[in-house]
């Protein structure tokens, strides 16, 4: 589940005294062999757990989540173990996954691609979101040559979409090859395996297209705000000087 922007994992760790069986990334051990791994970016995975106890965790982090999502956003994945398949390659295949063996190394490994692909799914949601917005002002510039959102309204789309770009830019940093993988050549073809199913590379593409897009939509639509600004001013001078013009006629006439 992708929550919010950031989780204050030291001060959850804190208040609640989890068993931590790995700092790379953390993952807190629960009991009955399940695990809950969290990210400081974040999102949290949870690995067997049922949605009674997952909504008691997410009642016990919550205070913790840093500007916490309106929507959280999840995914889902199944997970076969097979210890008699040992050496045999990762199989991905419609969110399932066949590994040999489930050590710190493959959960955080597994838990990292669908952390990254629930961000992923966010960030387009909102993105398509605020495209389709800014899609109804230009269509009324090419339908009627202007729009009739205020300007108050469209400096708030463009807060918006200026933080989206942001908070995602900053966001998908997270998507460089995570460092388990490195110096391990089945956590690597693990993970290789993943993000290939998961499509990261591909969408994360995409995302960066619209948001360039983005983009150009909000320079056309704070260039408009400018002219329209200065269309004002000239309008407030124009009526100034026939108001100094009407005094002095007045005054001519009195005469």
């Amino acid at each position: 589940m992708y929550v919010g922007k950031k989780i204050d994992i030291k001060g959850f760790l804190d208040k609640y005294k989890y068993y931590i069986s790995s700092k790379e990334p953390y993952i807190l051990a629960y009991p009955n062999n399940k695990y809950i791994v969290l990210y400081r970016y974040g999102t949290m995975v949870f690995w067997g757990l049922e949605l009674e106890e997952i909504n008691h965790f997410i009642g016990q982090i919550t205070p913790y989540i840093i500007d916490p999502l309106k929507n959280p956003t999840s995914e889902t994945m199944l997970v076969h173990v097979d210890i008699k398949k040992k050496g045999e390659k990762v199989k991905a295949r419609g969110g399932e996954v066949q590994i040999s063996k489930l050590d710190n190394e493959e959960i955080g490994t597994i838990s990292e691609v669908i952390a990254r692909s629930a961000i992923l799914d966010n960030y387009e949601r909102q993105v398509e979101e605020m495209l389709s917005e800014f899609g109804e002002v230009i269509d009324s510039f090419s339908q009627k040559g202007k729009t009739s959102s205020s300007t108050k309204s469209l400096l708030k789309k463009v807060g918006m979409a200026m933080k989206i770009q942001h908070s995602a830019v900053s966001q998908m940093a997270i998507l460089d090859k995570p460092d388990l993988t490195w110096e391990d050549a089945e956590l690597s073809e693990l993970y290789s395996s993943l993000d290939k199913e998961y499509e990261l590379k591909e969408r994360y593409d995409l995302l960066n297209d619209k948001l360039r897009i983005l983009f150009h939509d909000v320079e056309f639509i704070v260039n408009y705000i400018d002219s329209r600004k200065s269309m004002q001013l000239e309008v407030i001078i124009v009526v100034l000087i026939l108001i100094e013009v009407f005094f002095t006629l007045s005054g001519l006439g009195s005469h």
